[in-house]
């Protein structure tokens, strides 16, 4: 295994919690299935990042859309006033270009619900309220021409608002917080807060995670997983969190049942680990994994009830306990404490919100 180098700098993440400024949404057209937003998506999903945003940078993106929206129509609608000029040239107007219906965009726009669709159900972001934050302190530093009010005629209330927001959970949760902007306004108050930390761009924030992954330690790190000490400490670590995890029963009885207890019997395996941060101590990354776990399930038991045909209903329906088994996949937090060229466990935790358990097993519906 690589030993760690002399004054061997940390690279990787500080933080996992991000928050995109409306600059870098409209850097790429509000386009969340552009190319570098789809490599975005998928670290959130993949918990890599934890996404903020605030319900003041939603409505000036949703302004935005608009109108981008309202541009397009205007285009639009003087490409066929100049067709309609060209048509009435000629006394043969049968003959004339076809000419579209004049546009006007719709206040419901379906390019944001699709945006915000996605950034607030599909990456499961973090929605700050900004427009809730007290007054006093936005105007203090706008007075005094603290960033992002420091340059003359500068009227950043929006920016100001979204940061004070992010600002204040971050106090509040003891974190840090990645401001990913190329405004340089936002750039400066970002700096200037202990909680906040700039960066410049979206390719700056995924090559952080790219430098982790390119350290001459992280193969070790990886290596690590197979080593059967390592993975019985995992193992331990994981079987008692579980206790803290929720779980949903998705097998074939009837009206389904609700997960009482979860037990990690096994950890099957151990793919796809992402290194996120490498320093001098430990080496953190999320992985998946894949565990064999029992179940205590509670179910409503149809066996030994009626179907009413006229009332669509189980009469004499009992509520039963089952124990199942099953092998589920979960995202993973783990953090490796190294000593020379050994890795321990330092922790573990799960990303994942519930685990979904099936047995495959019940009762049939009485009906087609």
């Amino acid at each position: 295994m690589a030993k760690p180098r002399k004054g061997e700098q940390s690279v990787g993440l500080e933080t996992r919690h991000i928050f995109l400024d409306t600059e870098v949404y409209k850097s790429c057209g509000h386009n969340l299935y552009a190319k570098p937003m789809q490599v975005l998506g998928r670290y959130v999903e993949d918990g890599v990042f934890v996404l903020h945003t605030t319900d003041v940078t939603l409505r000036e993106v949703r302004r935005q859309i608009g109108d981008m929206e309202r541009e397009l129509a205007n285009k639009a609608n003087s490409v066929a006033r100049q067709l309609q000029r060209w048509n009435r040239r000629y006394r043969h107007t049968g003959d004339g270009l076809p000419v579209p219906q004049a546009l006007e965009p719709s206040e419901d726009s379906a390019a944001y619900r699709d945006f915000e669709w996605t950034v607030r159900f599909d990456w499961k972001a973090r929605v700050h309220a900004a427009s809730d934050q007290l007054v006093g302190p936005v105007l203090d530093r706008y007075f005094e021409r603290q960033a992002p009010f420091d340059s003359e005629g500068s009227k950043e209330f929006p920016d100001a608002f979204a940061l004070l927001a992010v600002e204040n959970w971050c106090a509040a949760a003891q974190e840090r917080v990645y401001v990913v902007s190329k405004d340089k306004a936002v750039g400066r108050a970002a700096r200037a807060s202990e909680h906040l930390i700039a960066v410049e761009g979206l390719h700056r924030l995924l090559a952080l995670v790219g430098s982790a992954e390119g350290h001459d330690i992280a193969d070790a790190a990886r290596d690590a997983f197979d080593e059967p000490s390592f993975r019985a400490a995992l193992l331990d670590g994981l079987a008692q969190g579980i206790g803290e995890m929720g779980g949903e029963y998705r097998g074939d009885r009837y009206l389904e049942g609700d997960v009482l207890a979860l037990e990690v019997e096994e950890l099957e395996s151990v793919a796809d680990v992402t290194i996120l941060r490498v320093d001098e101590k430990q080496v953190a990354c999320v992985a998946d994994a894949r565990l064999a776990v029992s179940a205590e399930i509670d179910y409503t038991d149809v066996s030994e009830a009626w179907w009413d045909r006229e009332d669509q209903r189980y009469y004499g329906a009992e509520t039963g306990v089952a124990e199942i088994r099953d092998v589920v996949a979960a995202k993973i937090f783990v953090e490796l404490v190294r000593d020379g060229e050994d890795f321990g466990l330092g922790s573990v935790g799960f990303l994942s919100q519930d685990l979904e358990v099936s047995d495959g097993a019940g009762d049939e519906w009485p009906y087609k």
